[in-house]
């Protein structure tokens, strides 16, 4: 279940974990299982626990009796807990008997057994895809007016980040003065995430548009990224394009085998699309290469990272 599609009656279980990459809709699910004590009862029937000594916490806090009208609600938010020896299926046993109470964790690091992973129930905070957001745009921002291109580049500038897609809504409706946000108030407004900007970057490169290429480079510099670092992530998005334009696999299955998000194979393949895979292969060595140059001392990172550009400009 996604934390988006949290409702009281679509709840079937006792036992849940809260995981992925959206503090946002992290923070949204966590509200959501506080939300189901009523707000009078909830200094004694509502448990947040930061910091876990033992799973036998985890156990008190759940039998607590409660003189009110109301289930118990438990939320665990310790997530670099390590089990101990003496904590060996207490947490089976807890989840396997909750009565009048819930019990939610932060991440999965308790999650230690296939059983434990059976017998909780996960909510997925990682996150939305662009068409989805484009739903919460109309259910709860429809106070906002920002046509779909504009929003569009919104959610690619934030990296679909619904934390940093809220707080610059609510920027922008602020500088309009109410008024519609258009595409380049966006543009204007919104800083583009690093992990976007290099996607942008190398699209810039296969079209060997060099205005929209050095544009880029100097929206980088004046954020003071290092080169070191604009030349590795180069060379990660060329290696990721090529393995996504050699692989037959399907973007699930790619991106569990390369560690990565299925929405960055799914963007790599796109990047990919630009180019054939003999300039892919020939882009990606020319990167590497500049990186050895740079770490062997044989040129600093600022000269290896414009070599390097200005040779993916020209590389057919």
């Amino acid at each position: 279940m996604k934390a988006v599609e949290l409702k009281k009656d679509a709840l079937q279980n006792k036992a849940y974990y809260i995981e992925g990459d959206d503090l946002f809709w992290i923070e949204h699910a966590t509200d959501f299982f506080a939300s189901l004590v009523p707000e009078e009862y909830r200094s004694l029937n509502l448990r947040m626990i930061d910091a876990l000594g033992a799973v036998a916490d985890i156990a008190d806090a759940v039998q607590t009796f409660s003189m009110f009208p109301s289930d118990t609600v438990v939320i665990v938010r310790d997530t670099t807990y390590k089990e101990k020896l003496s904590d060996k299926g207490k947490l089976e046993t807890i989840a396997e008997r909750l009565d009048g109470a819930y019990l939610v964790l932060i991440g999965k690091n308790l999650l230690t057994t296939p059983k434990l992973r059976k017998l909780f129930v996960k909510i997925d905070a990682n996150r939305l895809e662009e068409s989805e957001l484009g739903n919460i745009l109309r259910d709860k921002y429809g106070d906002i007016s920002i046509p779909y291109k504009a929003f569009s580049i919104l959610v690619a500038y934030c990296n679909r980040d619904m934390s940093r897609i809220h707080s610059e809504l609510i920027k922008l409706k602020a500088y309009k003065d109410g008024g519609q946000i258009t595409a380049e108030d966006v543009r204007l407004n919104v800083a583009d995430t690093t992990e976007n900007a290099i996607y942008e970057l190398s699209n810039a490169l296969a079209l060997r548009n060099n205005a929209r290429a050095y544009e880029i480079m100097d929206k980088f510099f004046s954020r003071n990224v290092s080169c070191s670092y604009m030349l590795a992530s180069l060379a990660g998005q060329y290696r990721r394009m090529l393995y996504a334009a050699l692989s037959p696999l399907p973007n699930a299955e790619l991106a569990e085998l390369m560690g990565a998000k299925e929405f960055a194979v799914k963007k790599a393949r796109d990047a990919a699309s630009k180019y054939t895979k003999k300039r892919l292969k020939d882009s990606l060595d020319t990167l590497t290469q500049a990186e050895f140059a740079f770490k062997s001392g044989i040129m600093s990172d600022d000269t290896a990272l414009r070599s390097a550009v200005s040779r993916l400009l020209i590389n057919y």
